[in-house]
């Protein structure tokens, strides 16, 4: 029998031993994220890690499985006995059985995830959910079964493992049938190495030509939302949000807590229109709106999150605004300002500390709001175990001022 009959190909191998240390690494990193607390940081950025290993482990398995049905593996040795070739037949098909149900039901669990947190594969790509999970009205039922299913299947695992690498030390070390060296890369296969340096070239200009384009689309979204803020403020001067005929570019940002951390975003797409009377402060205006769909953290899953029905619903309610009712100052330059806030279809009454800087013509200030007072996040998320209630919102307007009395 030739060595070419009783080995794998170089490609069979890489597939062979990239998988089994994604696989490991995958493991061992799911073993770790269970212990951490569930409202951790560090457990959320290690969970959206987890499931892009996941799908990579999915692609190559399935191209691995394509490859394998057109190629016909290596013979097994003759001195094998009948049982030990029907346990490597049997091992090696729910091998691929496990490697393919354990992302699938992974992808299956984020999908009916009552938490409904986007999945981009390493941040870049996002890999939709699966429309008829999330959309299935016991989502928290399915996923729970889907995650104890991810969970059986991933102990499985590891007992196919152990079993597998049992048998390969058994045959290296005790039976020294060299079986192994089926799996070793044979590097005088010049054509190989020749293809391999290409395809790792071509892998390498894939994924910076992805990050360049990500990058390139995201900052086109930026200037996108800021024309467009642009744009409303000039087609909407003198309409109902303000009398005053001067719409200007506001700056919102804001800050929440995300599994315990500090997470800060802003608004791209803001306006305002403030006038302020400094000798009769209950004749000043000021009027607010922003566009809820511009509101950027720079983190991928939450930005893709917070325009959905269950938080902001942008496409149903795509701005929120301020209409001031009432201004209280406590000196020339520190005011008080009673208003109604609106988000989405909820209106409520706020008061917010205003300073006013004279020199440069601005007004500035920070006041915290309930998220669930203005029903954001209320299904997927009423408690702060995991997104916090409070929202820190900070503000900066041009105002025009008045001296009249």
């Amino acid at each position: 029998m030739t060595q070419q009959a009783t080995r794998y190909n170089n490609t069979a191998i890489i597939f062979h031993w990239l998988t089994a240390i994604l696989i490991i690494g995958m493991l061992g990193l799911g073993k770790f994220m269970t212990t951490l607390d569930q409202t951790s940081a560090l457990r959320f950025s290690l969970t959206q890690w987890h499931k892009s290993f996941g799908l990579l482990i999915l692609a190559l398995s399935l191209a691995r499985l394509g490859w394998r049905l057109v190629h016909r593996a290596p013979g097994l040795p003759v001195t094998m006995g009948a049982w030990e070739r029907l346990a490597a037949h049997l091992s090696h098909l729910f091998f691929y059985i496990l490697i393919l149900f354990l992302p699938i039901s992974g992808w299956l669990m984020v999908s009916a995830s009552p938490l409904n947190i986007s999945t981009f594969f390493f941040n870049v790509v996002k890999i939709p959910h699966l429309p008829w999970l999330s959309d299935a009205p016991n989502r928290e039922e399915l996923a729970v079964n889907f995650l104890l299913a991810h969970e059986y299947a991933s102990i499985a695992l590891v007992v196919l493992l152990v079993l597998h690498i049992s048998a390969a030390i058994r045959h290296q070390f005790i039976l020294r049938d060299k079986l192994m060296t089926r799996m070793t890369l044979d590097l005088n296969d010049k054509r190989f190495i020749s293809g391999l340096k290409q395809f790792t070239g071509v892998c390498f200009v894939v994924v910076v030509g992805s990050w360049l384009f990500v990058a390139g689309s995201r900052y086109e979204t930026v200037e996108k939302n800021s024309n467009s803020a642009s744009g409303i403020i000039e087609g909407n001067r003198g309409d109902a949000h303000g009398a005053l005929n001067d719409w200007r570019r506001a700056e919102v940002n804001y800050t929440l807590l995300l599994m315990g951390d500090e997470l800060t975003g802003s608004f791209s797409a803001a306006r305002a229109v403030a006038l302020l009377n400094l000798n009769n402060p209950e004749k000043s205006t000021l009027n607010a709106v922003v566009e809820t769909a511009s509101g950027m953290t720079g983190t991928p899953q939450v930005d893709d999150t917070l325009p959905s029905s269950a938080w902001f619903d942008s496409i149903q309610f795509p701005e929120a605004t301020f209409t001031s009712i009432a201004f209280s100052p406590s000196s020339a330059t520190s005011w008080m300002v009673t208003g109604k806030l609106k988000i989405r279809d909820v209106e409520r009454t706020i008061v917010l500390p205003m300073d006013i800087d004279l020199d440069t013509g601005t007004a500035y200030g920070r006041f915290t709001i309930n998220r669930l007072d203005f029903d954001v996040g209320t299904a997927e998320q009423p408690g702060d175990s995991q997104a916090g209630l409070n929202v820190v919102i900070d503000f900066k307007v041009n105002f025009n001022a008045a001296n009249n009395n």
